[in-house]
């Protein structure tokens, strides 16, 4: 069980940072000057962005606490 948490957090940092990255690049590409209405879609990329950095904080909290269980786990059986 405590291994598939792991995974499970992993893979959640994994996600956060593939959006991260595509978000970064939308930011980076977008010309506010030629198209105004691109200024919504720079709001949107930034709430995607800070979403993403709650996904990998959450995801680095589920690896923190199952190591921690995992410790305890060993503490137990030693």
């Amino acid at each position: 069980m405590n291994l598939s948490t792991l995974g499970a957090g992993l893979s959640g940092i994994q996600t956060s940072m593939r959006n991260i990255q595509k978000v970064a690049h939308d930011v980076a590409t977008q010309n506010i000057e030629e198209k105004p209405e691109n200024i919504a879609d720079l709001s949107t990329s930034m709430v995607d962005l800070k979403t993403s950095e709650l996904h990998a904080k959450a995801s680095l909290k589920v690896i923190e606490t199952s190591s921690e269980v995992m410790k305890s786990i060993i503490d137990i059986r030693v």
